[in-house]
C-alpha cells in the first residue's frame, strides 16, 4: 500500500504506455500503462495480467460502488520499493479518481486482496459525500485533513472523534501496540481509518477484545450499509 497522496496525474483518454517504471522525484509511483475507465471496463488493448488485477478488484469490489474510478494504472511492486496500490483523485474536486495495483504476482494474492479493501477505504471516506470542497482548518469542527474539513456524519469526523485526540488527519503519532492494528496505521488518522476498515472486511474474526484497536475495527459494524459492504466483498475473498 501507499501512504494516500494526491498525486496531480492527468487523465488519459486512452492507454498509455509510460517510458519507465519505478518511483518519480516525489517517490510517487511511475505506472506501466494508464487505461481509461468506463462502465467498470477498461479501454484499449489491455494485456492479460492488467485485466486479471482490475477484474480481480471489481470482483471485491463491484463497479457501482465506486463509480469515480476513471482510471487504472498498473504498477511494478518491486519497481517501486513495495509500493502494491495507490488511489489518488485526478482533479482538485476530487469527481476523478485514480487506483494504481501491483500487476507483477510479486504481491501475495490474499495481501493483494487486502490492499484493494485499504485503498477503497480512502475512497469511501474521503469521496465528496464525507468531505465536501472547501473548508479551512481554523473553521473546521471536525477533524481536519488536507482533503477538507469532513462532514460531522462522516466516517472520518466520526473515527476521528472516538479515537484521535489530534486536531488534524494529517499528522502522524507514535505506534502504541493495541492501539493501532498495525504499525503503518500510525500514519495519520486517514491511514488508521482505512488500516481498520480493512481489518473489520478481512480479519474482524481476529478483533474482538477491548482495545483502542479492536474498538477501531468494531467501528465500522454501527453502519448498516458497511456491514453490507462487508458482506459483499467477503462473499468474493
Amino acid at each position: 500500500m501507499n501512504k494516500f497522496s494526491i498525486l496531480g496525474l492527468l487523465l488519459i483518454s486512452a492507454c498509455t504506455t509510460p517510458k519507465a517504471a519505478g518511483l518519480d522525484a516525489n517517490g510517487d509511483a511511475i505506472p506501466l500503462a494508464i487505461y481509461t475507465v468506463s462502465g467498470g471496463n477498461l479501454s484499449g488493448e489491455v494485456p492479460p495480467s492488467h485485466k486479471a488485477q482490475w477484474n480481480r478488484f471489481n470482483t471485491l469490489i463491484p463497479a457501482s460502488y465506486h463509480t469515480e474510478i476513471v482510471s487504472f494504472q498498473p504498477i511494478d511492486s518491486v519497481a517501486t520499493d513495495g509500493i502494491d496500490g495507490t488511489v489518488a483523485p485526478l482533479n482538485d474536486e476530487r469527481s476523478q479518481w485514480l487506483l494504481m495495483l501491483d500487476v507483477t504476482g510479486e504481491t501475495e494474492a490474499h495481501e493483494l486482496d487486502r490492499t484493494m479493501v485499504h485503498e477503497y477505504a480512502h475512497l469511501l471516506s474521503l469521496r465528496l459525500s464525507q468531505v465536501p470542497l472547501g473548508g479551512s482548518e481554523a473553521s473546521c469542527a471536525t477533524l481536519y485533513v488536507s482533503e477538507g474539513c469532513p462532514l460531522n456524519s462522516s466516517y472520518l469526523a466520526k473515527f476521528g472523534a472516538e479515537f484521535w485526540t489530534t486536531n488534524t488527519g494529517d499528522e502522524e503519532v507514535d505506534y502504541v501496540e493495541g492501539d493501532f492494528v498495525t504499525e503503518y496505521a500510525a500514519s495519520n488518522a486517514i491511514e488508521d481509518l482505512a488500516e481498520s476498515f480493512a481489518e473489520y472486511v478481512v480479519h474482524t474474526e481476529r478483533w474482538t477484545g477491548n482495545s483502542v484497536a479492536d474498538r477501531k475495527v468494531q467501528f465500522f459494524a454501527q453502519f448498516p450499509e458497511l456491514v453490507r459492504l462487508r458482506s459483499v466483498i467477503r462473499t468474493n475473498l
